[in-house]
């Protein structure tokens, strides 16, 4: 018996070395495949990380392991680089809507539901004239209007949509037509709060000026034709009612019918020419022009109607050229225009010179010894249909147009116009050009 357990205790020692080498073996491994484990769990935990810092290629992610880490690092990938693609994708579009905004003509405001701003557009800064960044001020300490500020009051608590057109008090005289629109479902943020709402704004100020001047202007032709139409009208009647048997009667009525169609085709053409002008249909022949030979041609036409009225006709014209850059034709409708005012508002016996002078800028000057006019109304004389003595100028047949088309076309050229005045003392109108050597 001893003999056998003396033969059987070299394996039996053999097999139990061979098992304790085999658990400390399977320790290892597990101690390795654990470390393993833990290393490729924390290049997981890194990559979680990293997409929350917005890294959507995350590097050393244990992609070749065949177990469930693995697996969860594949997803991962997959995820990072969906996300990657719709980051980029979100960031071009927000790319896109800031340059619309930024060059919208049109003002954009957007308000959260406590009224607070939170975006503004270059335009909107501009037309609300806003200094620095305006966000997180309530609406009514940007907008400064109690009317705007209202309707988005209304907006925000109804969630109707609303229009409103509101004139600025500052800056003066500026319109503006509000679209205000609340937040929808869509934009409605995951918080559950609302999304407050967008105020367009649009500047119609001119659009409002245009349609009072048009009302204007309908109302001053009106007017203005009314009279001699009534005239023509009234004295043809009486003409056909019996007073074509009496040829000194007849003579005399037909003789104001044609002065009053005459007016009449006066103030067509005007308005005709007036229109053009301000429409930009005319075209300039600019060239050199000397202003010494349009003087001289325009008093060789209107000298006989001076000496008709009583009036002298006077030149005052220096002995070198003044050349303007300009238009020859235009430039004798403007002072001819001017010199047919001075003729129309010069008592006789008085006189009316037309002035050209040289130096810095080329200048026609024509000065009058006439009624004069009113310091109140020296800024609106080039005004259409603006006349300070109506009744004068009806009766001597002025239309009220043609110093504003003296207007137009000297700032067409590039020039300016302006008056000065004494009442009592006459007037002088003064047309300054470009000259034919300023350098371009």
């Amino acid at each position: 018996m001893a003999a056998e357990l003396g033969y059987l205790w070299p394996w039996s020692l053999a097999l139990i070395s061979a098992l304790a080498l085999a658990m400390v073996a399977l320790a290892l491994l597990a101690r390795h495949r654990g470390l393993a484990r833990a290393r490729a769990l924390r290049a997981l935990e890194q990559a979680v990380r990293g997409l929350a810092e917005g890294e959507y290629a995350p590097r050393w992610l244990p992609l070749t392991r065949r177990d469930q880490v693995g697996k969860v690092a594949a997803a991962l990938q997959e995820t990072a680089a969906e996300l990657g693609r719709q980051t980029t994708s979100l960031a071009a579009e927000k790319g896109r809507l800031a340059l619309v905004l930024a060059n919208m003509t049109s003002g954009v405001l957007f308000l959260d539901r406590r009224g607070r701003v939170v975006l503004t557009n270059r335009a909107a800064r501009r037309l609300l004239e806003l200094q620095g960044s305006p966000g997180g001020r309530h609406h009514l300490e940007v907008t400064r209007n109690v009317e705007l500020s209202e309707a988005i009051d209304r907006v925000l608590q109804s969630g109707r949509p609303e229009e409103v057109e509101i004139e600025m008090i500052h800056p003066p005289g500026r319109v503006l037509q509000c679209h205000l629109a609340p937040g929808v479902e869509e934009t409605t943020r995951p918080d559950g709060e609302d999304a407050g709402l967008v105020v367009v704004l649009h500047d119609i100020s001119e659009l409002r000026r245009l349609a009072r001047v048009r009302a204007e202007l309908v109302a001053s032709v009106s007017h203005e034709l009314k009279t001699p139409v009534t005239a023509i009208k009234g004295f043809a009647e009486t003409l056909l009612e019996g007073s074509l048997e009496d040829p000194a009667r007849a003579r005399e009525f037909v003789g104001i019918i044609d002065r009053e169609a005459g007016r009449l085709a006066h103030l067509i053409r005007d308005l005709l020419e007036l229109s053009k002008l301000e429409s930009g249909q005319i075209e300039l022949k600019l060239q050199s022009v000397d202003l010494r030979q349009v003087a001289r041609a325009v008093a060789q036409k209107s000298r006989p109607p001076a000496e008709r009225a009583g009036l002298r006709l006077l030149e005052e014209l220096p002995p070198e050229p003044v050349l303007a850059l300009a238009d020859q034709e235009r430039v004798e409708q403007v002072l001819h225009n001017l010199v047919e005012n001075s003729l129309r508002y010069t008592p006789s016996g008085g006189q009316v010179v037309i002035r050209v002078s040289g130096g810095e800028a080329p200048l026609l000057a024509v000065s009058d010894t006439g009624i004069g006019i009113a310091r109140e109304d020296l800024s609106r004389v080039f005004e259409r249909f603006y006349r300070a003595d109506r009744a004068r100028s009806r009766k001597l047949g002025g239309s009220g147009l043609g110093l504003a088309i003296v207007k137009h076309i000297v700032e067409a050229l590039g020039g300016k116009v302006w008056a000065e005045s004494e009442p009592g003392h006459g007037s002088t109108f003064y047309v300054k050009l470009p000259s034919a050597f300023t350098k371009t």
